[in-house]
């Protein structure tokens, strides 16, 4: 009898412990389920946000670029083009007193000359077309040789093989002259130096200017306070491309960009 009632024990016992498992083990798998679910849903809605973060971005520069658009027709174009009608009216008058002369003409050609030159900077800036077609170094290189009252050099070291996407080398092309056309126009620099690299693993710029440099430390400065420089634009395409901007003030001083082309191997 009493060995029946320990083999019903044991049984009992077994049973028992084979059940606190089952239990625990149901209980361990719904419970990993639902932190499972939750940090899917934490995933899901940080994925939104960050797509958010990143639509906002994206809208933040073209809200940007549209309001450079009308700055530099307002600003650069505007003016010459009004300075333009108001030398017709005053060779039409010379016309009628029969002063007109030759060498007045010339200078028009030449004044004609500086406002289509500032217009086709300004398609080549707003437009991606000519990148597409031509490719982002030789882009860049015919805008920068087109500036004017500056010594431009530029060196290239590309690796042929590599293949720039379009959107990648639409931003990269933006932040380079929204760069250079800052210097050109706040360092006021008599000379310009610019190395391209361009490798399987970063697209490296390196832009020395004899001219007025700023920090690291001066562009936050210009960032906190909103000081213009295109700086919605600069920052939005920047934080797209994943990319590090160096600022280094001095006798030379200099830019460096950098934009990773393996970051999404990485992620």
């Amino acid at each position: 009898m009493e060995l029946k009632e320990n083999i019903a024990y044991i049984i009992y016992f077994g049973v028992f412990i084979i059940s606190f498992f089952v239990i625990a083990i149901i209980l361990f798998v719904v419970v990993y389920q639902r932190k499972r679910m939750v940090k899917e849903k934490e995933y899901e809605l940080s994925k939104k946000n960050n797509e958010l973060a990143v639509l906002n971005s994206i809208i933040n520069t073209q809200e940007s670029e549209r309001e450079k658009i009308a700055r530099n027709i307002h600003d650069e174009i505007g003016p010459l083009v009004a300075a333009f009608k108001l030398h017709l009216a005053v060779f039409e008058i010379s016309l009628g007193k029969g002063t007109l002369k030759k060498e007045d003409l010339v200078n028009e050609r030449k004044f004609t000359d500086k406002i289509l030159q500032n217009i086709r900077l300004a398609t080549q800036d707003l437009s991606p077309k000519f990148l597409l077609r031509n490719g982002l170094v030789e882009s860049i290189s015919s805008y920068l040789n087109e500036l004017k009252g500056v010594e431009m050099t530029i060196d290239t070291e590309v690796n042929e093989s590599v293949k720039i996407e379009d959107n990648i080398g639409i931003n990269i092309y933006r932040v380079v002259l929204e760069l250079t056309n800052n210097i050109v126009k706040h360092g006021l620099p008599s000379k310009i130096d610019v190395d391209i690299i361009i490798s399987p693993e970063i697209i490296k710029f390196s832009i020395v200017h004899n001219g007025k440099g700023i920090s690291n430390e001066d562009f936050t400065r210009f960032v906190e306070e909103a000081n213009g420089l295109g700086l919605n634009s600069l920052i939005s395409r920047t934080t797209l491309l994943k990319a590090e901007l160096d600022f280094q003030k001095g006798k030379n001083s200099k830019i460096i960009f950098i934009v990773p082309l393996t970051y999404e191997k990485n992620d």
